[in-house]
Order: C-alpha cells, then structure tokens, then sequence
C-alpha cells in the first residue's frame, strides 16, 4: 500500500479483502450469489470510506506584495526623512544584520541606490533613490 494509507483505509481493505476471501473459497456456479454479496459489500466499505474522508484543509492566503515587509522597507527609506536602522528593525523584527544585508539586496536585485546621512551624537539616516 503507499505510504499514505491511513490507519482505516488498510483496516477496511483487510476487512473488505477477508470478506472476500471467505465467500471465495469454494467457488462454483451454485456458489455465485455468496461471490457477488462480497463483491457487493467490499463496494459498499469503499463508498463508506470514500464519503467520511475528511477534506484536505486550505492554504491560507498569501499577502499581496504591498503588505510585505520588503514593501515595508522600501517605504521607509522612500520617506523624506528616511530611516534609521532601528526604526527599520522595529517595523519588521529583523535584526541589525537582517537590515544591512537586505540593503545590499536592495542595490544589486533591485537597482535603488541606499545613501545615509550620518550626524554628531544620532543614528545614521538611510535613503532609498
């Protein structure tokens, strides 16, 4: 059987098999009803099995691409003021080198260029143009 068989399929396949088996053990043509009652009944274990199998559960929907945290980003460094470092690590939980790794992707996949502004006693300011 594949390796997927539940518990109950192989359950019903040796019961339905079994069935099968005692009705076909001495087969002749006086003994054709007993061979068409455990056809019959194996037909109806499979119809039993085929309307309580639960169905597959569905895949949750994938977020459009604006709602990503890319998209998020991006957005960020966009803004007049840009962003620091840390505000990008609060709006998307990465850490500081989740952040600047995600720059260099910016410039080599995506074409922008990232520039910082960098002041006495604050963080440095990244831009994305």
């Amino acid at each position: 059987m594949p390796p997927t068989t539940t518990a109950l399929e192989t359950n019903n396949s040796v019961l339905a098999l079994a069935i099968a088996q005692s009705y076909l053990l001495d087969i002749d043509a006086a003994n054709w009803p007993s061979i068409q009652g455990a056809i019959e009944e194996a037909y109806r274990l499979g119809q039993h099995h085929a309307r309580t199998r639960k169905p597959r559960p569905t895949r949750p929907i994938a977020r459009p691409a604006t709602e990503s945290k890319k998209a998020m980003v991006i957005g960020l460094l966009k803004r007049p003021e840009g962003a620091t470092i840390a505000q990008i690590r609060d709006a998307t939980g990465w850490q500081t080198t989740t952040v600047r790794a995600f720059f260099s992707i910016i410039k080599s996949k995506m074409g922008l260029t990232i520039t910082n502004q960098r002041s006495k006693g604050a963080s440095t300011v990244y831009f994305a143009t």
